[in-house]
């Protein structure tokens, strides 16, 4: 069991009872993004189909997406649209990790779109 699952596995826990989630990990590697779920290697262009092949996803299915390091933080908004927006996903989570610190931090999705002022005070964008 790689560092990664283990410490997924631990956020699991809760009240001495740990329960099943999915963990979709998310990797660079060289220029590219590389998708692992359930131990196998996910087909950047074909995510979902990847996942539906290894488990029956629903909207009670929790999920953890692992954002690994170099990862853009728009590929956290990416995956969001597909695993909420197309799958019906309703209980996913999403992670931040380091390899190198063995440090995860999880995150919300906000689609508030914020701007830096002229005067340097960061306001929300008017859409």
């Amino acid at each position: 069991m790689t560092r990664v699952f283990r410490v997924a596995f631990l956020l699991l826990g809760m009240g001495g009872t740990a329960f099943a989630a999915e963990v979709l990990i998310v990797e660079r590697r060289g220029e590219e993004l590389a998708y692992k779920f359930k131990g196998h290697d996910l087909d950047s262009k074909k995510i979902l189909t990847g996942m539906e092949a290894r488990t029956q996803l629903s909207s009670t299915t929790e999920l953890f997406v692992l954002l690994g390091e170099g990862v853009p933080v728009e590929q956290a908004f990416e995956l969001g649209s597909l695993l909420t927006g197309k799958a019906g996903l309703r209980n996913v989570r999403y992670f931040a990790f380091s390899r190198q610190t063995g440090v995860m931090q999880e995150f919300k999705l906000d689609w508030t779109r914020w701007k830096l002022s002229e005067s340097g005070k960061l306001e929300p964008a008017l859409r």
